[in-house]
């Protein structure tokens, strides 16, 4: 008998979110949406970007005018680094604004015209950005925004200030397999060695050296360039935009190459080694958790932001996911998004968390695309409401729901802290001389 009341404790005290809850804050982070390949090879069909980033010199120093003129980039075609035509390696395509605006739609009919969290025109005080230091996800933020709050709703030009942060002390991208060194946490290098001495992993790219050899001569690829991540993008990418794909090689050459890609991509994320894998995960994004979890805390008022933004790469996504408990998951698409909501009970003001996570790939419909689902971390499970549904999972992972689902912050936040690095420096292993964190 006394085994019977305590395991039904749990269900006696939990309890459900209150029908009343109030919207108080929400972050969200996504993946800048499709780019060009991050390297060209040889047979690389032409690239062309009609959409150029424009820039105004809006960082002058305060005490100078802010001149009204607008600069142009332009990427000569003659330069190494360049893919064929007229792109930078690495660059928002239209479809990838497309994607973002389309996104930003979707956000403005949930948070102006559904829930009525933020006004009808723009307000930069409510709204804080982040992004990486590449211009693709800086351009992401524009494209999302146009869809969020298109220019017809905003008869003021406003100066939307964005954090960036030097790529080498930044959170938001991080390492591969691939990576020789890690300035900015050199105890990371230690733990991605281990990765490539992992039975599991050597034997995954034992079993393809001949396909793997098979291309470098057909590509006229060196050993160095012949990396299935780098290689598999390109072709990831050429896929996404309708190119084709090298004609020297055959369709099961291809597959091979876009599978390695994704096998070693997640390989991190989704180490069988669970010492392995917690490293990894605390010293890439636990920080990062830590500061959308600080965020959580923050009581909004007149003047400050209500609404965060991280404008992120697939990387950023798939540590999140993985630290939420989620397993098993394919490598994310561009324009994937998480978003972090707080809700509060107005007569308590106990806060409780809502996650949505959209993975599905790109169509070109506002009813079609995205689909996100609610992410119910694994203490959160108790308290989803009766008749939910839930997806089926592995014991101890994320389960996901098409109906909206909430925790109490309480509970996420003792889940999310396993995670977090009280010291970021000292676990990373930087000394005082060290360069700092910029944080």
């Amino acid at each position: 008998m006394a085994r019977l009341a305590l395991l039904l404790l749990p269900l006696v005290l939990v309890s459900c979110a209150p029908d009343n809850l109030q919207l108080t804050s929400v972050q969200v982070v996504h993946r800048h949406g499709a780019r060009t390949a991050l390297h060209g090879y040889t047979d690389e069909p032409v690239w062309n970007c009609d959409i150029t980033p424009l820039v105004g010199l809006t960082d002058l120093v305060q005490t100078k005018d802010t001149s009204p003129r607008i600069y142009r980039k332009k990427y000569p075609t003659d330069m190494s680094k360049n893919l064929p035509g007229n792109c930078m390696a690495g660059q928002l395509t239209s479809l990838g604004a497309a994607m973002h605006e389309q996104m930003g739609s979707f956000f403005r009919r949930r948070y102006v015209d559904t829930l009525k969290f933020l006004p009808p025109q723009l307000d930069p005080a409510q709204m804080w950005f982040r992004s990486s230091d590449a211009p693709r996800t800086l351009a992401s933020i524009d494209a999302n925004m146009r869809g969020f709050y298109p220019i017809s709703s905003t008869p003021v030009r406003p100066i939307l200030d964005v954090e960036v942060r030097e790529w080498d002390f930044d959170d938001i991208p991080a390492p591969d397999v691939y990576s020789t060194s890690v300035p900015n946490c050199p105890a990371l290098m230690g733990v991605i060695t281990k990765m490539r001495q992992n039975q599991d992993f050597i034997r995954q790219h034992q079993a393809v050296a001949d396909v793997r050899a098979s291309i470098m001569a057909k590509m006229n690829l060196t050993d160095d360039q012949m990396g299935w991540l780098w290689v598999g993008d390109n072709f990831i990418m050429r896929k996404l935009h309708g190119l084709p794909m090298p004609t020297q090689l055959t369709a099961q050459e291809v597959a091979t190459t876009v599978s390695m890609a994704g096998y070693e991509f997640l390989y991190p994320y989704q180490n069988q080694n669970a010492d392995q894998q917690r490293a990894w995960l605390t010293l890439t994004y636990g920080a990062m958790m830590g500061d959308i979890y600080k965020r959580m805390l923050i009581t909004p008022s007149a003047g400050t932001p209500r609404y965060y933004a991280y404008s992120a790469h697939d990387t950023t996504i798939a540590g999140l996911i993985s630290i939420l408990g989620d397993t098993g998951y394919p490598w994310m698409p561009v324009a994937s998004f998480l978003v972090f909501e707080v809700w509060r009970d107005p007569a308590t003001t106990d806060p409780w968390v809502s996650i949505i996570y959209s993975n599905s790939t790109y169509v070109p419909s506002p009813d079609m695309w995205p689909r996100p689902q609610w992410m119910v971390i694994p203490p959160c499970v108790p308290y989803v409401a009766r008749g939910v549904p839930l997806t089926e999972a592995n014991p101890g992972a994320a389960r996901f729901s098409s109906q909206p689902t909430f925790c109490p912050l309480t509970v996420f936040a003792q889940y999310a802290q396993m995670w977090i690095p009280k010291d970021r420096r000292q676990v990373c292993g930087l000394t005082a001389a060290s360069n700092d964190w910029r944080r």
